[in-house]
């Protein structure tokens, strides 16, 4: 994190083009360039700008860096005055576009929403998960994996909404059934699934290989938004359990701290996680453009 700070701090006193000796756009970059941007592998450097997926060509660590004008310098001083309590978390803040290495948490830094803190997580940070003997799982047979995987994938139903933890509990056993007795697998397919009433359901849960996305199974979980969400969003709490859940898979150990996250689409010819919900999740830590 220190490295990272000192070449923030040398970025933005060079808020109109790198410094010397850093790397720079290439031909192919104009629309991040002509923006004022430059294009940079993302891991590497603190944006205060912010940082803009899909303007570069290169892998999906490179992104364009936005130019940090004069008045952007002095909003970032003065936000940073209100930052104590994310650094005695032993974290950084930084609009959350930029690149984490751990999990982003609200309300420990000054400025805007978008400017959150870039900590590592504990298991104190894991949501209550509603387990397959609660919500009255039949039983399976499961396949492992190890821990440290690279990947979270993101999924809709393209079913019925759930708004309370009984209609919820309803669906995932629907679900279930589906998956077995239609599908012919030996389980539901999804690693958790997430409802409108704020919970998380387990499905296949930790270290259990899946049935979510096809090539990827056995490097990734899955989890599933209740619901249709090709024109609407999850509810709120389904939207910030799910960062919980993903702040809970760093903190165990369970993916990688530098995971990417894609949706179901990416992955393969579908519409899931559902139009709406796939252009929301494009803002979220951790989204990354293109392929897994």
């Amino acid at each position: 994190m220190f490295r990272l700070l000192l070449l923030s701090s040398f970025f933005v006193a060079s808020s109109w083009g790198l410094p010397k000796g850093m790397p720079g756009s290439s031909k192919g970059d104009e629309l991040c360039t002509n923006m004022g941007g430059t294009c940079v592998d993302w891991r590497y450097y603190v944006c205060n700008g912010g940082v803009e997926t899909g303007l570069c060509t290169g892998d999906s660590n490179i992104r364009c860096c936005l130019s940090c004008d004069q008045t952007c310098q002095d909003n970032e001083n003065e936000w940073s005055a209100g930052d104590g309590a994310c650094e005695e978390a032993g974290g950084d803040c930084k609009l959350n576009s930029n690149y984490c290495d751990g999990v982003y948490t609200g309300g420990k830094c000054g400025g805007p929403n978008e400017r959150q803190c870039c900590q590592k997580p504990d298991e104190g940070d894991c949501p209550r998960i509603i387990s397959r003997a609660e919500w009255g799982a039949r039983p399976a047979n499961p396949s492992f994996m190890g821990d440290s995987v690279p990947n979270m994938f993101v999924h809709h139903a393209e079913g019925p909404d759930c708004y309370n933890q009984e209609d919820c509990m309803a669906q995932v056993r629907g679900i279930q059934n589906y998956h077995m007795d239609s599908n012919g697998w030996s389980d539901i397919g999804y690693s958790f699934l997430v409802g409108g009433d704020g919970n998380v359901y387990e499905g296949r849960g930790w270290n259990k290989i899946g049935a979510h996305t096809q090539g990827y199974n056995s490097v990734g979980y899955g989890t599933c938004f209740i619901g249709s969400f090709m024109t609407k969003n999850p509810t709120q709490e389904a939207m910030d359990v799910y960062q919980q859940l993903a702040s809970c898979a760093v903190g165990l150990g369970k993916v990688q701290s530098n995971y990417e996250m894609f949706g179901h689409r990416q992955a393969g010819s579908t519409d899931c996680p559902g139009d709406k919900l796939y252009q929301t999740i494009q803002s979220w830590p951790k989204w990354t453009p293109g392929s897994p």
